[in-house]
């Protein structure tokens, strides 16, 4: 395959446009040669289809355009795994003990994509707050993945990263692994967008790792603020390691105890 020809000029305003509009972190010309690939090929696939030329079509760009969120939509790399970073997983579960204390624990994952994170913490609540009613709500901007999340059909070498306690809330069905019917019973899947908020209700745990990448600074402050505001008060907002600089950066402290959390204090 040829590579994308570049317009520097239309991809430097579709940035400019993109953090704008959709928060997106694009900071030409720093930028990631893979953002950018995907970006001008998008581009130039909505040019052709429009029969406009490039520069012509990117001039005609603003505000919530559609073409501006199927190109933010292309950025999404949709990357996960049951019980990614297993230290973090393991610092958590004592604090899903603590949880496990209420009669009601809500938890909330953001930029679920298909599902895999979700389901984990659905599973390791099922063991360390088993007396608890649970409710997991997991979101995502793409309805694809949605989909594929609430099918919840994962391969086997996926799901045996669990923890034998946890792998044990999952069945075999048809060469596959599905959640148990108790598992599916505390777990709902919902498209929404993180810019948007977060979604009503008060939540004792909110996993967001793998998004905060995405966004410019002024999206992560806003998104990480509601976030913090949807916690209960003893609620943890759980983030990737790799977020941690930079929101230390802007100020959130990291609670202790558990790896790259934050309190609803902060």
């Amino acid at each position: 395959m040829s590579p994308v020809t570049h317009d520097e000029a239309a991809l430097a305003r579709v940035f400019e446009l993109l953090t704008q509009t959709h928060g997106v972190a694009l900071r030409d010309p720093s930028a990631p040669s893979w953002m950018r690939e995907r970006i001008a090929s998008r581009l130039s696939e909505l040019a052709a289809e429009a029969g406009e030329p490039l520069g012509t079509f990117v001039d005609g760009l603003s505000g919530q355009h559609p073409a501006l969120t199927a190109i933010s939509r292309e950025l999404c790399v949709g990357e996960t795994s049951f019980y990614r970073d297993p230290a973090q997983w393991a610092s958590l579960a004592s604090q899903m003990e603590v949880w496990g204390q209420s009669s009601r624990v809500f938890g909330l994952s953001t930029g679920c994509s298909t599902g895999q994170e979700a389901w984990t913490l659905r599973a390791g609540l099922a063991v360390s707050a088993p007396n608890s009613a649970v409710h997991v709500l997991g979101t995502d901007i793409q309805a694809a993945s949605i989909e594929t999340a609430r099918a919840a059909f994962y391969d086997a070498a996926d799901v045996a990263r669990l923890p034998t306690a946890w792998r044990q809330q999952f069945v075999e069905q048809d060469d596959r692994m599905q959640p148990s019917q108790d598992l599916r019973r505390g777990v709902t899947f919902a498209v929404r967008d993180v810019l948007d908020g977060a979604p009503p209700g008060r939540y004792q745990v909110i996993l967001c790792r793998n998004l905060l990448i995405y966004l410019g600074d002024k999206a992560v402050r806003d998104v990480v603020a509601s976030l913090l505001r949807a916690l209960t008060d003893d609620g943890l907002l759980v983030v990737a390691r790799s977020d941690l600089g930079r929101l230390r950066a802007m100020g959130f402290r990291p609670a202790p105890d558990v790896i790259a959390a934050f309190s609803a204090s902060d």
